[in-house]
């Protein structure tokens, strides 16, 4: 019966723990290789940036019409 692999990693006697997904280089990584994460964080943050941009213009657009 062969043993299961030992998946701790350690650096400087800490151990690394497992994780579902991780950020590298701007990037979010999944365990799967799937882009659906990275994905879904940069659609959430456009559509924030639009309602932020949104407001702004349009109180902006009514101070000039009074």
């Amino acid at each position: 019966m062969q043993q299961p692999l030992d998946t701790n990693l350690f650096m400087y006697d800490s151990s690394s723990d497992i994780v579902s997904e991780f950020k590298d280089l701007g990037l979010l990584v999944s365990y799967n290789l799937s882009w659906n994460s990275h994905i879904n964080h940069i659609v959430s943050s456009a559509i924030r940036m639009f309602g932020l941009i949104s407001r702004t213009c349009k109180s902006l657009f009514f101070m000039y019409l009074h």
